[in-house]
């Protein structure tokens, strides 16, 4: 689930010309929780689609 969510905001955060670097990442029972840093960088985004 934890990478189904990251692939997720990765895939939605470059549409806009940014990146994601995951920070945490916690699972629990039921609960997920994830930090992340966004940062913009247009040759980071389009290494990211590859």
């Amino acid at each position: 689930a934890l990478r189904i969510i990251l692939h997720s905001l990765d895939q939605r955060a470059a549409v806009y010309q940014r990146y994601i670097q995951p920070l945490l990442s916690v699972s629990v029972d039921f609960y997920i929780r994830v930090f992340v840093r966004v940062k913009t960088g247009q040759a980071v985004v389009k290494n990211s689609a590859r």
